[in-house]
């Protein structure tokens, strides 16, 4: 997977949600299950709430988020690559957010 927006990664122990800024991110993942249609594991999830702007927003860290890896697809070279991501809980304001419901895509090249 691209975890960190550059290259892929095999059970990496931090994915980078927000490409652009860094604001949402997986950290200190556990990884509980890997095989070839599916990833889990468990991590705190630490993101930027914007508010009142991303510039002047807060981090806040939500401890114990469980994540699934699903949809494998062939990337660039070739390699198999994660293509969906859920996790839980969702982190607050999930619900009116874009990716509401999830599973939500993630990068399957470089970013």
């Amino acid at each position: 997977m691209y975890a960190n927006c550059a290259a892929p990664s095999f059970e990496p122990k931090v994915i980078i949600l927000a490409c652009a800024d860094g604001g949402a991110v997986l950290q200190d993942i556990v990884w509980t299950s890997w095989t070839s249609t599916r990833a889990t594991g468990v991590a705190t999830y630490v993101y930027n709430d914007c508010s009142p702007s991303c510039v002047a927003g807060h981090s806040h860290s939500v401890p114990d988020t469980h994540l699934t890896l699903t949809d494998p697809v062939r990337a660039a070279g070739g390699r198999l690559v994660w293509s969906r991501l859920q996790q839980n809980p969702e982190p607050p304001g999930y619900q009116t957010g874009a990716q509401h419901g999830g599973p939500y895509p993630l990068p399957t090249e470089r970013m």
